[in-house]
């Protein structure tokens, strides 16, 4: 069943409050879904017989990252796309309006962790070009950081930590 909801009020004030309100709804949704995910990994990610390459682990943790993304760009958007109904300055405008009252009304300081996401989606996405760096700069062999069992994977997570072979 969906859920149907006027985005449009009597006044000005009105229609600010009810569209804030499908923003902060999806907040909440996608902190949840972000939750969820996190937790699942780190609870398969703790079984000793968990390999730390295993798939389900890392597939939850990009699930976490993209609700995580979708939270930070809400709250600290980038560049405006282009709308067939709007200039890209307008919908720029719109969206820095919308981000800053909704920090106002949720309070968030600036070391709330879900705000540094960006870091570790862009070791994620372009994990190729980091892998890229490392064969050109002639690495013999690189470790890519784990999971690990110690808690320093709640921490931001160095991009990259190379080690190289001597022969």
């Amino acid at each position: 069943m969906s859920n149907i909801r006027s985005v449009s009020g009597a006044t000005a004030e009105i229609t600010e409050a009810l569209q804030l309100a499908v923003y902060v709804d999806e907040l909440g949704r996608q902190a949840e879904i972000a939750s969820r995910y996190l937790t699942r990994a780190w609870l398969r990610a703790m079984r000793p017989e968990t390999d730390t390459h295993d798939a389900m682990v890392w597939g939850d943790l990009q699930a976490c990252l993209f609700a995580c993304i979708v939270i930070q760009r809400m709250l600290q958007p980038g560049a405006a796309f282009r709308h067939p109904e709007a200039t890209r300055a307008h919908r720029q405008k719109r969206l820095k309006e919308r981000s800053l009252r909704l920090n106002e009304l949720l309070q968030l300081d600036d070391d709330f962790p879900v705000l540094k996401v960006r870091e570790i989606r862009n070791a994620f996405e372009h994990f190729d070009e980091g892998l890229d760096t490392l064969v050109l700069a002639g690495r013999a062999s690189f470790i890519d950081w784990h999971i690990s069992r110690d808690g320093l994977s709640m921490r931001t997570l160095p991009v990259w930590t190379v080690q190289s072979c001597k022969h």
